[in-house]
């Protein structure tokens, strides 16, 4: 799914901030399929939320288009930033009298574990990180993107994202260190572009 190539093809962010309704409808269907699937697993214990969350969603990124800038990261990211935040005040919303001691918006925040390492839920959700985890991804060399933006804010499978990537299961584990790796020295640096090295081609 190459949502940033599709964003550059066919997304004119301009029209979209006019809120022009054929860019609207364009960023919408181009979107939707990904974000409704992140927040069913995001609303799991009440499936009959996603489709309001998901509409939630994207009624609040087009009230804060503005504030998006594609120099600091990708369209996807952002998305699932916002749907986090959506599904978990509907599901605290959502929340059964008597059960105010669980917190059932927390449920399933953890993302798979592969080893201790970063990108915890609690930086990609703080709001005074967002930034910052964008512009480190934005940093990161293209397959580094791919493969992190699949695993943590779209939480595939493995065995997805190897397919998608027509490769193995361990090959993809392999990108992720590596990947993980990137983005903590770009987020520690502020954002700033992966060492020349990975430029260079031996990144994978």
């Amino acid at each position: 799914m190459a949502f940033r190539g599709e964003l550059a093809r066919t997304l004119d962010l301009g029209r979209l901030r006019e809120r022009r309704p054929e860019e609207v409808r364009v960023w919408f269907q181009t979107y939707f399929a990904v974000v409704h699937g992140f927040v069913r697993r995001r609303v799991a214990a009440r499936p009959d939320l996603a489709d309001d969350v998901t509409e939630d969603a994207f009624l609040v990124a087009l009230s804060h288009i503005h504030e998006y800038d594609p120099d600091r990261g990708s369209m996807l990211p952002w998305l699932t930033y916002i749907a986090r935040n959506c599904a978990r005040k509907a599901l605290r919303r959502a929340r059964p009298v008597g059960m105010a001691e669980i917190d059932l918006a927390g449920a399933g925040e953890g993302f798979p574990v592969l080893d201790p390492g970063p990108l915890p839920d609690e930086l990609l959700a703080r709001a005074e990180t967002v930034d910052r985890v964008h512009s480190a991804l934005a940093a990161l060399a293209p397959h580094h993107q791919r493969v992190l933006e699949h695993y943590y804010f779209l939480e595939q499978p493995l065995k997805q994202i190897a397919s998608a990537e027509a490769t193995t299961v361990t090959a993809v584990k392999s990108l992720l260190h590596r990947a993980r790796l990137a983005f903590m020295a770009a987020f520690e640096a502020g954002g700033r572009s992966e060492q020349p090295a990975t430029a260079g081609g031996r990144s994978r």
